[in-house]
Formats: C-alpha cells, sequence, structure tokens
C-alpha cells in the first residue's frame, strides 16, 4: 500500500509538496513490472485505503488539569 501512502496522508490534513527527481533511462535489460500484473493490486489497495480513510476517528483532548 505505499503507493496510496500521499492519499492517507493528505486524508490526515497534512499538506503534499511534488519535488522533481532526475530520472535515468534503463540501461540493461526490460522492467518486469507492468500495468497488468500491478492493476488488481493496485484497485484491492485502492479500496483499503477508502476503508482506512472512512474509519478514521475525528476527536479532541480536552485539558482536566486546569481545574
Amino acid at each position: 500500500m505505499h503507493r496510496f501512502i500521499p492519499a492517507l496522508v493528505k486524508g490526515a490534513g497534512y499538506r503534499l509538496v511534488e519535488i522533481p527527481v532526475n530520472h535515468r533511462p534503463r540501461r540493461f535489460g526490460q522492467s518486469k513490472y507492468g500495468l497488468g500484473n500491478r492493476a488488481l493490486r493496485a484497485t484491492v489497495d485502492m479500496f483499503g485505503v477508502r476503508w482506512l480513510l472512512s474509519r478514521r476517528l475525528n476527536y479532541q483532548v480536552r485539558d482536566d488539569s486546569a481545574r
């Protein structure tokens, strides 16, 4: 579920910043990762993130030490 960490962070109320990176082309071989072998897993993870965000608790801490 690492690919959805930005969604979880934003769902928690934080702000995200994107930083450009320097990508280099692959020098040797071929990638074994593609859309076909990642689509099902990503879809299942997406529903998991949606479930996590729907169960987020909103609570406030009350300070009773001032009494």
